[in-house]
């Protein structure tokens, strides 16, 4: 004789189900907050109801660390994206030529350092006679970041421009080392 299984199974009551799975859930939450401590936490740099952060750099040969002769000049706009996650940019010159890279890097006015993002690179390609306008535009995201920065989020390249600690630098066939250079800030 087949019995029906379910016959002596009762079914728990859907108000016991929440209250099990609510008590877990605070359960699970208590027991990570307590295993983590303050120095793990990591908050965002820049709080999303601060909105977009702008950030310019006037671009010059005199600032080119040590400075070129170039009649070169430029400037660059960057945007902070209110979810900290992007920063778009647009960089424009005047009377420039060869262009073959534009980055940021990380450093103070007096010195060099290291490459944090790059703008634009041209490895077979250089433009040919001058350049006047607009030289390059896009969007800067976590996986674009090098150097330092890699791993890092787009927020924190803001909080290095925001201490002046970035510079964009543009190189050239005639300037390998830098034919203009100016520091970002806000």
């Amino acid at each position: 004789m087949k019995q029906d299984r379910n016959k002596f199974v009762k079914i728990p009551s859907t108000k016991f189900v929440v209250a099990v799975t609510l008590c877990f859930s605070l359960l699970v939450i208590i027991t990570v907050t307590n295993m983590m401590s303050p120095s793990s936490i990591k908050f965002p740099t820049f709080a999303l109801a601060q909105g977009q952060q702008n950030f310019t750099a006037n671009l010059t040969g005199q600032d080119v660390v040590p400075p070129s002769n170039s009649k070169a000049s430029g400037t660059s706009e960057f945007t902070l994206n209110s979810d900290g996650m992007s920063m778009n940019y647009e960089v424009y010159v005047k009377d420039i030529d060869g262009v073959t890279l534009a980055q940021i890097y990380q450093g103070q006015e007096d010195g060099n350092g290291p490459a944090l993002s790059t703008l634009i690179r041209f490895k077979d390609i250089t433009p040919s006679g001058p350049v006047n306008g607009l030289l390059t535009q896009g969007m800067i995201t976590a996986d674009n970041l090098q150097g330092p920065l890699i791993g890092k989020q787009v927020s924190d390249l803001a909080e290095l421009m925001e201490n002046n600690n970035t510079y964009v630098e543009i190189q050239t066939t005639e300037n390998p080392n830098g034919e203009i250079r100016g520091q970002i800030g806000k």
